[in-house]
């Protein structure tokens, strides 16, 4: 089955955050897909990590080269709609992205961000279970 990963996951996972093993479970055994931003969007939330002192750039470094092992789907979404949505729901365009990624793929979504869950609630979009 196609999971919609979003980047608060696969910081969660990269960042071994307490929620990594729960996201495991819950995304293990299928494909997962993503917008094509999701690579900008870990670059910058490692540089995030980097200015609060988490971690240093050699850190982000490697950290960006396990992403890049993951086996994450990158999938051209539909702009228009997505920004449609963004603007409906009074969200950022990225969250939007994610969600239209769902929507057009009929894949349920997995986030760690609730504003993201409640606009996904409102468009029918299944959500990925995130169970500890």
């Amino acid at each position: 089955m196609k999971i919609v990963a979003d980047v608060s996951i696969i910081m969660a996972v990269l960042l071994n955050e307490p929620e990594r093993a729960a996201i495991e479970r819950a995304t293990m055994g299928n494909d997962l897909i993503a917008p094509g931003c999701v690579a900008w969007e870990v670059g910058n939330a490692l540089y995030g990590a980097i200015r609060r002192s988490r971690i240093k750039v050699s850190d982000a470094l490697s950290i960006y080269a396990e992403f890049e092992r993951i086996p994450l789907r990158q999938i051209s979404i539909d702009f228009a709609s997505a920004i449609g949505i963004s603007a409906r729901y009074r969200i950022p365009a990225y969250d939007a992205y994610y969600l239209e990624c769902a929507r057009a793929q009929q894949a349920p979504i997995v986030t760690l961000d609730a504003g993201m869950l409640k606009v996904a609630k409102a468009m029918n979009i299944k959500i990925g279970g995130i169970q500890e």
